[in-house]
């Protein structure tokens, strides 16, 4: 499955090729030096005091690198290849995690990547993040995160689009992404429920915990079918299943993936200790107890024994941890609308999640059909296959009628019920759109504000009736005077707001004067059975491209806006039914060129 950002595919990062030759911990050691020779900004001052230096000087703790690869190994091959995150993501990453880089400068950042900007927008506008207005803006979705987030979000961008879906062979990217996305909501679920870190940083530990399954299939893409074939296993067979078949585990490469990547040591420990949490530092064991507790309770939905797996993790969770048996069940059966819940989020496809109850109600019916004769496990079956059935068909029913009602109440966030064009909200959306597309392509836009004249002296004079006729009588002829990729919309009482996509200035008069006349020439009839004659007002302006330097989409709506109202107060004050056009383009405003 290729992942996209905003429905743009997804773009693979490059591969790095490391080597790993025969002669053990001396060339760990000549690895570990260069890693932080190359990027010593990469070991925190907590780590840096404990690391073995590699020259025989003060010893200390070892670097989770060189923890990671002392345990026993088998024949390896000779070169692994790493996936390398995109290069924006990168050094968004890298800047967020420096305590120096300010909100202005992430902000910056993030909009070099348009396709990521727009999944932090999304993201921020989600209900995970949502507390007050819409986020409307980069910057303004940078400060709702805070670096730190922000580069959770990188983290998790960068994850996602490390990897051609084309070089992994057989590989499901898809259930890959499930998995990962169950392991993250558990670990978010544990900390929020046992208060040991933060919890969206506990997701994004959980999310990447497995990142070094990429690099193995990467690696050897001709065994994606074969460790395919043990997803199903528990983590434990699953990760001998990986040594046998790559002479190494998931948590080893994760650590040089960590290493690569400059992961601070909140992540990079549950990356590699996840297994194994006795053996992470102090500083994060907390960290890699939840990555570890959240792999027990992602394989309650993703291993074959379902039934087996849930009490296993009923059983460790209770033993291990302060929660009671009522909670670890209340925490595992919040798992499954946790992860449609990120999955939408992230736009990520994933299948129906199964819950506690069926998972429980499955183990039951195993029981019954060990305890059962032939035939009464056949009856059973029976029984159970066309209830099922009905299930399905109730739920596919329920279904469309749930997607039918969806896509009304989407309708009508979006449209303006008297004249049904889009409203306000719509239209604004529609306009920051065609910004960001002549801002890159350097095509002019035409932008007319509409106002029905002496259309309060209709509703005084007549009835608000009849003002309402005449407001769907303008909608209709304004309509029929534009093309069918212009956009006319209702923002106002009696205001309209007509955007004409690649037109410049002398299209757009074109436009306005072909809108007058079709609107003078619409004759309605009033209360008192008289045809009425109907004008309007209109103020022109243009905003053209390219725009090569950053540009606020807030600020220039703003000022489109406001200049089109001087220009329509103008035509209003010469006489109404008319057109008035500003001087200039609207400028994009004083903006850095990134």
């Amino acid at each position: 499955m290729t992942q996209t950002h905003h429905g743009c595919p997804a773009r693979p990062g490059r591969s790095r090729v490391v080597t790993d030759d025969s002669a053990g911990s001396v060339a760990l050691r000549d690895f570990v030096t260069a890693a932080r020779q190359a990027a010593p900004c990469r070991v925190s001052a907590g780590v840096a005091s404990r690391v073995r230096a590699t020259d025989g000087h003060e010893p200390g703790r070892l670097h989770y690198v060189e923890r990671v690869m002392a345990e026993p190994r088998s024949a390896r091959p000779p070169t692994f290849r790493l996936p390398c995150p995109p290069p924006v993501l990168a050094e968004i990453v890298r800047a967020a995690g420096n305590p120096e880089t300010s909100i202005v400068r992430l902000g910056k950042l993030t909009s070099h990547d348009p396709a990521f900007a727009a999944e932090l927008l999304r993201v921020t506008n989600s209900p995970l993040y949502r507390r007050g207005a819409a986020v409307t803006s980069v910057m303004r979705a940078v400060a709702v995160l805070g670096a730190r987030g922000l580069r959770n979000m990188a983290l998790c961008a960068a994850a996602r689009n490390c990897v051609d879906p084309d070089q992994l062979g057989k590989f499901d990217l898809g259930r890959y992404w499930e998995d990962s996305l169950r392991r993250g909501v558990a670990s978010q679920l544990l900390s929020e429920k046992l208060g040991i870190g933060e919890p969206t940083e506990a997701f994004t530990t959980g999310l990447l915990q497995d990142l070094g399954v990429l690099g193995l299939i990467l690696t050897r893409p001709e065994e994606a079918a074969q460790w395919m074939a043990a997803v199903g296993d528990t983590p434990a067979s699953r990760r001998q299943a990986e040594s046998e078949l790559f002479g190494m585990t998931h948590d080893q490469l994760g650590a040089r993936l960590a290493e690569q990547w400059g992961l601070p040591l909140e992540l990079a420990e549950p990356l590699c200790f996840h297994h194994e949490p006795r053996r992470a530092d102090p500083e994060v064991n907390g960290l890699c107890q939840i990555a570890g507790w959240a792999e027990i309770v992602a394989g309650v939905f993703s291993t074959s024994d379902r039934a087996g797996a849930l009490d296993y993790a009923r059983e460790t969770l209770v033993a291990e941890t302060k929660l009671t048996l009522a909670e670890v069940e209340e925490l595992i059966t919040a798992v499954s609308g946790r992860v449609e819940e990120a999955a939408a989020t992230f736009q990520l496809s994933i299948r129906e999640q199964p819950t506690v109850d069926e998972i429980v109600a499955e183990a039951e019916r195993g029981l019954t059909r060990v305890n059962a004769s032939y035939e009464e496990l056949v009856q059973q079956l029976d029984a159970a296959l066309a209830e099922l059935e009905d299930c399905r068909h109730e739920r596919n029913v329920l279904g469309r009628r749930l997607e039918a009602r969806e896509r009304e109440l989407a309708q009508l966030q979006l449209s303006d019920t008297l004249t049904g064009l889009p409203n306000r909200r719509a239209c604004w959306q529609r306009v920051a759109d065609e910004l960001g597309r002549i801002s890159r392509n350097g095509e002019s836009m035409g932008f007319l504000l509409v106002d029905v004249d002496q259309l309060k002296r209709c509703n005084d004079g007549m009835g608000h009736g009849f003002g309402d006729a005449v407001l769907q009588a303008v909608s209709v002829a304004m309509t029929s005077a534009v093309r069918q990729t212009d956009v006319v919309a209702r923002v106002g009482g009696d205001e309209f707001v007509v955007m004409l996509p690649a037109t410049d200035r002398a299209g757009a008069q074109v436009v306005a004067d072909k809108l007058l006349a079709a609107v003078r020439q619409r004759r309605i009839t009033t209360p008192q059975r008289r045809e009425a004659r109907v004008t309007v007002s209109v103020g022109l302006v243009t905003v053209a491209g390219p725009c090569r330097a950053s540009w606020d989409p807030d600020a220039i709506l703003t000022r489109v806006y406001r200049t089109a109202d001087k220009a329509l107060l103008a035509a209003r004050q010469s006489g109404r039914d008319r057109v008035a056009l500003a001087e200039n383009d609207v400028p994009w405003g004083e903006s850095i060129v990134a």
